[in-house]
């Protein structure tokens, strides 16, 4: 058994000075972790779900609280979990139930903070019964003093009142070794609580740390890290648990405390790895390499990841077994959709940088040397770069000085209207610079119409429409009729609006929402208008996770202004689920049935867009058997126009 179903009841409220009745959950351990993520599960008939909630100074605003009116809620706790509440002058009572333990809170504070409320774990014998409690750092009342639960008691099954395992403290030193390049310190995971997916309450009680964001790790997503360069994290952990922190090249010194040990390590390593540190380890550690710990040494790297790997080794590896006369598509992993549309359009990839961990931004002159030297080695004479990232421009130099044969392409993957947006019209203009000089032989593009355009201009440009492989056969049309899905990735904050999609929804109360990439404002719409939802998220979802959720709905609402070849059409439909569009690109256009059936002509049409989703939901199996058919000509004509890029 590794959770428990614990109940949580709003009670009112009997003190006096109490402003109001509230019950503001705000995070709880559950069986993956702690954090808090807007889920229909976690929203039961009298339960609220809130955004952009003031939690107080030490943890600022946090994305997602659940507030009660009435009603008993009733989730899966990790044993030994952990709840917050947020306390503040209009809180009231709670009742906390964990099995045979109960008991009641007054949650009013005269000041606004969080309290975190431990919970019983395992089963206890009926001589040592299990307390709830309430932690040292909970918020103080309007007196200054603790207010509502007592302290826990020390006895049989709590010797010294203390939780097993005892504090665990971790401070980025704020020091680096002389060959980093920073003194970050990020924690990738901490077991058993886990690091929240949804909530800033995964700070604890930490001084200067703040979120890490996505990171992945050949092939491994790690979400909610924190990342500090001078602070302190302060919690309860079991001597059971460990920590798996980033190791790169920004990374400084950090050290660890717990159980009356303190250790020192170096988290620096020149390429991006993580470090799992079991704390029932770091006596051992501390007693094999004295007080500061390479990070090399002190323990294996959490799976056998690429990113210790030289970099020259990794790439022979990538490399071995290309056609040397065959184009190498090359793509910055870090853009999905970009890397994901390279990997499904050429037979040979190469990633460069090597990992989504590496920002293009980051890219040194070294770096260029080692790339270019990379692509030389290879053998390979013919690269197509997939994206505009400049970085690409210096390797192309040192390539064709070393390999003057060597022939390079370029796939751009923006549109008419993002020439607006600073950021995408420099790139482009160097990209044209190179094309007119011939360092880069011909351009293709992804966004139908702009290859005639650049023709206007005497360019070689060619369009290619995205694709992405399936197995037909094996892929069966989704048979979900009451839940549709919104997938942004956070890319444009006005491209890709959702808000006419929720007021759509607004007019079918029987189709229930699940999404993720959901900014503030959508956050606060599908609350104020009631939205029945499944499970949302503010922030994007790795794309497997994507995927898996993706799987359980009958319908993917891509509703946009502005599009080139978009991915997650096909990818929804890759899946078995049809998938709504806005007018701006290419696609459906050529199929009868999908154009009219899946093509929103007016994209900020609630009305529109309604009835659109109530047919599809109805007509899963005719609009995928379509669209077999539609996938066989989109096949053929990105296939044609590859050959004549690289022709």
């Amino acid at each position: 058994m590794s959770s428990q179903i614990i109940k949580i009841t709003p009670l009112g409220s009997s003190n006096p000075e109490s402003k109001g009745e509230e019950v503001l959950l705000v995070g709880v351990s559950d069986a993956s972790g702690f954090g808090l993520e807007a889920s229909s599960e976690l929203a039961p008939e009298g339960w609220d779900l809130m955004t952009d909630v003031a939690a107080g100074d030490e943890f600022g605003v946090l994305d997602y609280a659940y507030r009660a009116h009435s009603g008993s809620l009733e989730l899966e706790c990790g044993l030994r979990g952990r709840l917050a509440f947020i306390t503040h002058p209009w809180s009231g009572k709670v009742q906390i139930e964990a099995g045979e333990d109960s008991v009641e809170i007054d949650l009013y504070s005269g000041t606004t903070s969080v309290l975190f409320i431990d919970l019983p774990g395992g089963q206890q014998s009926p001589a040592t019964p299990s307390v709830l409690r309430r932690m040292a750092m909970r918020a103080p009342a309007a007196d200054g003093k603790s207010g509502g639960a007592a302290a826990p008691e020390a006895g049989a099954g709590n010797p010294a009142g203390q939780t097993e395992g005892g504090e665990l403290v971790i401070t980025a030193l704020g020091e680096h070794a002389t060959k980093a390049r920073a003194a970050e310190v990020v924690v990738l995971h901490l077991e058993p609580f886990g690091l929240g997916i949804a909530s800033d309450l995964a700070v604890y009680q930490g001084k200067n740390w703040e979120r890490a964001g996505s990171i992945s790790l050949d092939g491994v997503y790690w979400e909610g890290g924190l990342k500090s360069s001078q602070g302190t994290l302060r919690m309860d952990c079991s001597s059971a648990g460990s920590i798996t922190f980033l190791r790169h090249e920004w990374s400084g010194m950090v050290e660890i405390s717990h159980g009356g040990i303190t250790a020192k390590i170096d988290l620096y390593s020149p390429r991006p790895a993580a470090l799992k540190l079991k704390l029932s380890e770091l006596g051992l550690l501390v007693a094999s390499h004295g007080e500061t710990v390479e990070g090399s040494v002190a323990s294996a790297p959490v799976g056998s990841s690429l990113n210790d790997t030289p970099r020259r080794e990794l790439y022979q590896r990538l490399t071995q077994g290309f056609d040397t006369d065959q184009p190498v598509g090359l793509y910055v992993p870090r853009w999905h959709g970009v890397a994901a549309s390279t990997k499904a359009l050429f037979s040979q990839t190469l990633p460069i940088p090597e990992t989504l961990a590496h920002h293009p931004d980051d890219i040194t002159e070294e770096d260029i040397i080692e790339y270019a030297d990379v692509l030389v080695d290879s053998g390979c004479r013919h690269f197509v770069v997939s994206g505009g990232d400049l970085f690409n421009l210096k390797i192309i130099e040192r390539v064709q000085a070393r390999a003057p044969e060597t022939r390079f392409d370029q796939l751009w993957h923006s549109n008419f209207l993002q020439m607006g947006e600073p950021h995408d019209w420099n790139l482009l203009r160097h990209w044209l610079v190179a094309l007119r000089d011939g360092t880069v032989t011909r351009i293709g593009v992804v966004k139908e119409g702009l290859a005639e355009w650049f023709g206007q201009f005497g360019m070689d440009a060619v369009f290619i429409p995205n694709v992405i492989e399936f197995d037909t056969a094996a892929v069966k049309p989704t048979t979900v009729s009451d839940t549709v899905g919104i997938w942004l990735s956070g890319s444009s904050s006005y491209r890709k609006l959702p808000h006419a999609a929720l007021m759509a929804l607004k007019g079918l109360p029987q189709v229930s929402l699940m999404g993720a990439g959901l900014d503030d404002h959508s956050m606060q719409m599908i609350n104020d208008l009631k939205l029945p939802f499944r499970q949302l998220s503010s922030k994007p979802l790795p794309q497997s996770q994507m995927f898996k959720r993706m799987q359980t709905t009958g319908l993917t609402l891509y509703v946009t202004v502005s599009e080139c070849s978009p991915m997650v059409p096909l990818e929804s439909f890759a899946l078995g689920v049809p998938c709504l569009v806005g007018p701006s690109s290419h696609m459906f256009r050529s199929h009868d049935l999908l154009r009219e059936a899946l093509v929103v002509k007016h994209p900020h049409s609630p009305f529109e867009i309604a009835e659109k989703i109530t047919w599809a939901l109805a007509h899963q199996a005719e609009l995928f058997e379509a669209y077999l058919s539609y996938y066989e000509d989109e096949k053929r004509m990105a296939k044609e126009g590859v050959l004549q890029l690289v022709s």
